[in-house]
């Protein structure tokens, strides 16, 4: 194995970016890279701009919003009319200023949406706020997949990280994360 004097720059680049985050009865590294929170963190006030530097999560919601309801409904006997989600649970891993969260609270989900950029949360609780039945379908906190974790006992039908892995420091425990928060069935 090498030292991290002997790997390569980007590498030991990406190791400093990490976040450590300090847990009881854990010593994992969190999957959270900071280089990307502060990207983020930039752009928290153009999250809702169709035209702007999210025009592509925008319009992928005409695929993906359908492709996650059919599925689900493919695996369920459950379909209520109007809001075929109904009484399903939902964690978006990742979920920004809410672009993927609001559309699947519209079809009945109960969505809990996480990001560690606060001013993401922000700008997806405003947004939330602009419709009245989103206020009861949906939640968001400004926390990492890890501190969700470590912090609660909830679990959830369903786990959405759309177009977040490709920021994430720490694949394997990212994963490791999502799978404790998923019920089992």
């Amino acid at each position: 194995m090498k030292s991290s004097s002997t790997l390569p720059a980007s590498l030991t680049e990406m190791k400093s970016n990490m976040f450590t985050v300090k847990r009881p009865f854990s010593t994992s590294h969190s999957s959270v890279d900071s280089k990307e929170m502060k990207k983020f963190q930039l752009l928290a006030h153009k999250w809702w701009d169709e035209e702007g530097e999210y025009a592509a999560l925008h319009s992928m919601n005409d695929i993906r919003v359908p492709f996650i309801r059919d599925t689900l409904l493919s695996m369920s006997s459950n379909y209520h009319l109007g809001n075929p989600l109904s009484g399903i649970k939902i964690l978006d891993v990742g979920c920004g200023g809410g672009l993927l969260s609001e559309p699947l609270g519209r079809l009945g989900a109960s969505v809990t949406g996480i990001d560690p950029v606060e001013d993401n949360i922000r700008t997806a609780d405003q947004h939330k706020s602009f419709d009245p039945v989103l206020a009861k379908r949906i939640q968001y906190k400004s926390s990492s997949l890890e501190e969700i974790v470590e912090e609660s006992m909830e679990t959830f039908d369903v786990i959405v990280a759309s177009e977040v892995v490709e920021h994430v420091a720490d694949l394997e425990t990212f994963i490791k994360c999502c799978s404790q928060v998923l019920k089992k069935k």
